[in-house]
């Protein structure tokens, strides 16, 4: 497969679904289906019909009123997510996010720190504030 037809099948398989439930793989079921006769009426034919189920947690297609299919393979249609606009906008904005917040840890990395502070948190006789208060406090002995 060309990886432009890959990308345009969102890297899955066409005929491989996952349960909504659970997540593992659904299988393909036959069931007969007897419908009418299109020139008679009056009588039945037995049909083939294929639906998918999932083997670990039961799960079906007819659970959520999904129409059973003619053929086994092929013929099933993903529902299109009604919110797909919003989910690529929200996204598109935490990857913008992400991008910004990287920069600004880079951006980080290459600022230096000044360490006066720590001098005059260590010795508070550097403090000018400190150094007057103490000096007129202090008087000389006559």
């Amino acid at each position: 497969m060309a990886s432009a037809e890959a990308k345009m099948r969102k890297h899955r398989c066409g005929n491989c679904f996952d349960c909504p439930s659970c997540g593992h793989t659904l299988s393909t079921r036959a069931t007969a289906v007897m419908l009418a006769k299109p020139d008679d009426p009056g009588k039945t034919v037995a049909q083939k019909a294929y639906y998918l189920t999932c083997g670990f947690c039961r799960w079906s297609t007819r659970d959520s009123n999904i129409p059973d299919q003619r053929q086994s393979a092929g013929g099933w249609q993903e529902s299109t997510n009604p919110h797909t606009k919003r989910i690529s906008e929200l996204i598109d904005s935490y990857h913008h996010l992400a991008v910004r917040e990287k920069a600004d840890r880079e951006w980080s990395k290459f600022v230096r720190k000044r360490n006066y502070m720590i001098l005059l948190e260590r010795y508070p006789v550097l403090n000018p504030r400190l150094r007057r208060y103490c000096s007129s406090s202090w008087t000389t002995p006559k």
